[in-house]
């Protein structure tokens, strides 16, 4: 086990990085670990846990500023989670063979090195992508009481245990409607099962995305942020141990209707509830109407969604002057510099030598992208380090989504 303090800054809210290499167990050959908390000595409420996708690096995602800016409006740490397994046979998706163990003594070591020894008693909100997605519902079923809520993005396999009471712990599960049709119809089917049973969650087909994370961390920092809001208490619990989580009240909510996308009170909806997906409160749930209906922006702060669909582009402006031709629609170009996130991990190349790569940057690691550059057509992109360093690279457009 190794640990290092690597920075007192990031690019997003100011706090404290923390790298950790944890023993891997027998569902995984590498357990690695980056925790993240604000500044301040005030103890913590609860953690972010979150997973990128099967055998992905998601410690990067601990540096993503809106991760960041939301622990710190409700007093949480992120840990990002790197777990590897050799083959299918001995997947670290369920955390109750042995990676859940690891992650749980992780929390109580980081716990320890940063100064909060609240921690390994500290309520978990989970968010994954794929397999990171089935690890975060599994871990729920296996730690039931210790898991504020859950967000599972377009995981493939869902197996819950048996008499778990993993149905009253309020969760989103994202399906991509461009994603293969054995997903759509597996997360479809274990949605209606649970929530036919009264389970408080919220079933997303994510309009023009197939697998991949898509904007599901847009409705899923906001979710999170009511459900701890009804679930967690004002106090951080110290060192008493275990939180006492409050149950999520259905009454108080809202319901989203999944065929007609209306969205309403939750004691107004008067169908099945299998019809229905459950959010905390009306921000969120006209967040999932605009994700389900493709709309191009989504609402802030509870707004009106956009009416704009990526699908259908609108046409340009008509020519003001009486009789005059209609001017052909041109693309503006991008404007730089420009921040982007990785959604997963990017090729980096040598600005020098571009047919040279560097390496990766991480799923969640933040660039500036400065430019085109116009010798390769690649994208000159910069990732400022934790330590106050710089890494310059080339990367393909493609893989910036630009």
């Amino acid at each position: 086990m190794s640990l290092c303090l690597l920075a007192l800054s990031c690019l997003g809210a100011s706090g404290a990085i923390f790298d950790l290499d944890e023993k891997p167990g027998k569902n995984c050959t590498v357990a690695q670990f980056r925790l993240w908390t604000p500044d301040g000595s005030e103890p913590l409420k609860g953690l972010f846990i979150l997973l990128a996708g099967w055998n992905g690096d998601g410690r990067g995602m601990a540096n993503h500023s809106k991760w960041q800016e939301c622990a710190q409006r409700v007093g949480f740490g992120i840990i990002g989670c790197h777990f590897k397994s050799a083959n299918t046979q001995t997947r670290y998706d369920l955390p109750e063979n042995g990676s859940g163990q690891i992650l749980l003594q992780a929390i109580k070591t980081f716990g320890e090195q940063s100064k909060h020894p609240e921690m390994e008693f500290l309520p978990l909100a989970l968010y994954g992508f794929s397999a990171g997605g089935q690890f975060s519902c599994q871990f729920a079923c296996w730690k039931p009481l210790q898991v504020i809520a859950f967000v599972a993005v377009k995981g493939g396999v869902y197996i819950l245990n048996p008499g778990a009471s993993v149905d009253r712990i309020p969760a989103i599960f994202f399906a991509g409607a461009k994603d293969t049709e054995v997903r759509q119809k597996n997360i479809k089917k274990i949605f209606e099962q649970e929530r036919g049973a009264n389970a408080l969650w919220c079933h997303v087909l994510e309009a023009n995305t197939g697998h991949d994370a898509g904007r599901s961390a847009d409705l899923a920092r906001p979710f999170f942020e009511a459900i701890i809001k009804m679930r967690v208490p004002s106090r951080s619990p110290g060192r008493s141990g275990p939180v006492n989580l409050q149950p999520a009240n259905e009454s108080h909510g809202w319901a989203c209707d999944l065929k007609t996308f209306e969205i309403m009170p939750a004691g107004s909806f008067r169908k099945p509830k299998r019809d229905s997906a459950w959010l905390p409160d009306e921000t969120c749930a006209k967040i999932w109407q605009a994700l389900v209906k493709g709309d191009a922006s989504l609402p802030e702060n509870g707004g009106s969604p956009a009416t704009a669909s990526t699908s259908s582009p609108q046409p340009p402006p008509a020519s003001t002057a009486p009789g005059a031709p209609s001017a052909p629609a041109i693309a503006a170009p991008p404007s730089y510099p420009q921040k982007a996130v990785c959604a997963k991990a990017v090729d980096a190349f040598d600005p020098a030598n571009p047919s040279k790569q560097l390496g990766q940057f991480m799923a969640g690691s933040e660039l500036i992208i400065e430019g085109k550059d116009d010798a390769s057509g690649m994208l000159r992109a910069t990732f400022k380090q934790p330590n106050g360093g710089e890494i310059r690279a080339l990367c393909r457009p493609g893989d910036l989504g630009q």
